[in-house]
């Protein structure tokens, strides 16, 4: 989600929040839940990036005089714990809205929740289509949630795009191998992938999905070396630091290109200790990248109370 996105966000969500005249007339802080993951690398900076855009709002006043305030409970990347936090923040807590998640598979479990506690929530990264499909389905129903990421089937065609540009035309490559973590939002990101990457002038000559825990990535790099293809093109959000730095010792003699959300964090070159060198991944926004007038200043302000740039889902 882009900086500029995050504030309009949260002060739309307020907003909704601030129909009833009750609560227009109340003078206590508009309270925003944020469900994060905030002990991984794509999840870590959810928080932070809610708070400097609740920041941003309170300088200006807040919405109609009142405040926000930024509640924030770690979900340890668990659905479970995802949904305990949910209802607590609605119960308890008493917020108006919802920030949650990276993971789709959290969102998924949530989104029911917040179609029956009528609990508006934004996602700033998930990706799976399965999202907005249960909103086309059922408008009236799922409408309390908004998904501010790109689709898989979007991320997909952007990924084949690129790969047209750089990898076919420039390259001369042919071949590719498809290598993605099973996981909800990876599932139409391949189909996405298998359908494109042919029209973009690549043959696939071999598609592995792994396990988001798995450790030891010397097997599947094995494997995809016997189908001899020119690029690996992947789907990675859970790991993204193990099969870089095994890439890099091993010496895999095969292009890897595509989506690594764990890329996305200023700290990938040193937990790779450098291992990500020439590995291009697809960012929707970067730090030093003005997709909007506001991202670069909300980089900064980021940067300047946190000591870091924002990484995936800060933004």
């Amino acid at each position: 989600m882009q900086p500029s996105g995050t504030t309009t966000l949260l002060a739309g969500a307020a907003a909704i929040f601030l129909g009833s005249a009750a609560h227009a007339q109340s003078a206590d802080p508009i309270k925003i839940g944020v469900i994060a993951e905030v002990q991984s690398i794509a999840g870590a900076a959810t928080p932070g990036g809610a708070q400097i855009a609740a920041d941003e709002i309170n300088a200006k006043g807040g919405v109609l005089g009142r405040k926000i305030e930024i509640v924030t409970y770690d979900n340890k990347s668990s659905s479970a714990d995802s949904v305990r936090a949910f209802q607590r923040a609605v119960s308890e807590d008493k917020v108006s809205a919802v920030i949650a998640s990276y993971i789709s598979e959290v969102v998924l479990a949530l989104e029911p929740w917040a179609a029956r506690l009528k609990m508006p929530m934004i996602t700033p990264g998930a990706a799976s289509n399965e999202i907005t499909k249960a909103i086309h389905n059922d408008y009236d129903k799922n409408k309390y949630t908004f998904h501010g990421f790109l689709t898989s089937a979007a991320q997909a065609q952007i990924v084949c795009d690129a790969a047209k540009e750089l990898l076919v035309d420039q390259l001369k490559f042919k071949t590719a191998a498809i290598m993605s973590e099973d996981a909800a939002w990876t599932k139409p990101l391949d189909v996405g992938y298998e359908a494109c990457l042919p029209k973009a002038g690549m043959t696939v000559v071999d598609h592995i999905r792994f396990s988001p825990d798995t450790t030891d990535f010397t097997p599947i790099f094995n494997n995809i070396e016997g189908k001899k293809p020119d690029a690996i093109v992947t789907g990675i959000s859970h790991v993204g630091v193990q099969p870089t730095v095994q890439w890099k010792n091993q010496q895999v003699p095969i292009a890897m290109f595509g989506i690594s959300a764990q890329a996305l964090s200023p700290t990938f070159w040193n937990d790779t200790n450098g291992a990500a060198d020439g590995v291009p991944s697809l960012a929707v926004a970067t730090p030093d990248v003005a997709v909007t007038a506001k991202t670069k200043p909300f980089a900064q302000a980021f940067k300047a109370k946190y000591g870091m740039p924002p990484a995936y889902t800060g933004y």
